[in-house]
């Protein structure tokens, strides 16, 4: 199969080639690697992002992908042809060009979300996006306070203090739950969540089985214990009640969608140990010239300000001008999370959809398109792809 990968940067690797201070993996590296490449035995269990973009610039010179990639080339639009073929219009170099099919790559963070704050233009000091925590100078010495409690903002308050920080504090409206990567000390995470066991704890799937329906409806009273006996467990070994930072919400529902796995070292250490300062539940109401007061009156210090307010998706109507793409509340609807089915010939990967190994997700994804395209399966029709 002939192909050419279009990327805007100058390199592959995408939110791998340069992220902030301190920035990798969450998960384990044996659940976060191409099925067919394992990392090397002396990698450490937590890759960084730089051993990360290496990993994956290997990878591309080891199978001969990297002469297929043209950096520095942002597409613009991609348009249907009549007979179903695309063509791509791109904002710098080449002129248009058409292709019998498109598989979209642009992952899940497009642009930085930067709220804006009453009074922000008062302040003396330096508001910065979590993607240009770049440097330790940037902190050194500094009150630094990060607005937002997803891995990054925990990341960013971290380092901050990690690399000299003369304070770090973390404010947040909502508490989401961590995950330790190891429950109680002791037990990896993957052993206890990513089996059948751990499955069948879970909410179940949209389309079961009126047997399996019946099961999970009998089983549900022990199911909701199980979850409760966890929001302990967790709860004692992070201090979430003495930091003020028990989620509200049940794990079972959060752990597995606003979630996140706790990183190392350990934020809930030095939080407990008063080196991060914990503001929970508020939001800031204005900015003043050294500092931000919060809605409950309170006023925090601050030279740097950091949002760890994440990214928002790639708009794929932007991207696709000519076709009906629109998202519901939570997301856009795809076949086998790949697929619009109205849409022929084009193919998300790793772009609308995510896992807590996103990489893992990403491989199966291709391999799936890619025997689609030698013919070794087919696509049902509209309406079954739609139910």
């Amino acid at each position: 199969v002939r192909f050419t990968v279009f990327d805007k940067t100058d390199s592959i690797g995408g939110v791998w080639r340069e992220g902030y201070l301190g920035f990798g993996i969450q998960t384990p590296k044996h659940m976060y690697h191409f099925p067919d490449e394992p990392w090397p035995k002396d990698t450490p269990n937590f890759p960084s992002g730089k051993q990360i973009q290496d990993y994956m610039e290997e990878y591309a010179n080891k199978h001969g992908l990297s002469k297929h990639f043209k950096c520095s080339t942002e597409v613009k639009s991609i348009t249907r042809n009549k007979d179903d073929t695309w063509t791509l219009m791109f904002k710098n170099g080449p002129s248009p060009q058409v292709f019998h099919g498109v598989v979209v790559c642009t992952g899940l963070y497009g642009a930085p979300k930067k709220p804006l704050f009453a009074n922000e233009n008062l302040f003396k000091g330096n508001v910065y996006h979590s993607s240009q925590f770049l440097d330790p100078s940037m902190v050194k010495g500094k009150k630094v306070v990060t607005i937002g409690v997803g891995k990054s903002g925990i990341d960013l308050a971290n380092h901050s203090m990690l690399n000299g920080a003369e304070s770090s504090d973390i404010i947040f409206r909502k508490a989401h739950w961590f995950v330790p990567q190891k429950i109680l000390g002791l037990v990896p995470f993957d052993w206890a969540t990513f089996n059948r066991f751990g499955g069948a704890l879970l909410h179940p799937y949209h389309k079961i089985s009126t047997f399996s329906s019946v099961l999970h409806a009998i089983f549900s009273p022990i199911k909701w214990l199980i979850w409760r006996l966890v929001e302990i467990i967790f709860s004692l070994q992070q201090g979430l009640w003495g930091l003020g930072m028990k989620p509200d919400t049940r794990i079972e529902l959060d752990a597995f969608g606003s979630g996140q796995l706790e990183t190392n070292p350990s934020f809930f250490k030095a939080a407990r140990q008063g080196k991060i300062g914990i503001h929970a539940g508020v939001h800031v109401r204005e900015f003043k010239e050294n500092s931000l007061v919060l809605d409950n009156g309170k006023e925090v210090s601050a030279d740097v300000v950091f949002l760890a307010t994440g990214y928002s998706p790639s708009d794929m109507s932007m991207l696709f001008p000519q076709e009906s793409i629109e998202s519901d509340t939570d997301g856009y609807y795809l076949y086998r999370h790949i697929v619009f089915p109205n849409i022929p010939n084009v193919f998300f990967v790793g772009a609308l959809s995510d896992t807590f190994s996103n990489i893992t997700n990403s491989a199966i994804q291709s391999r799936w398109v890619a025997e689609f395209i030698k013919g070794t399966h087919s696509l049902p029709d509209e309406g079954i792809m739609r139910s």
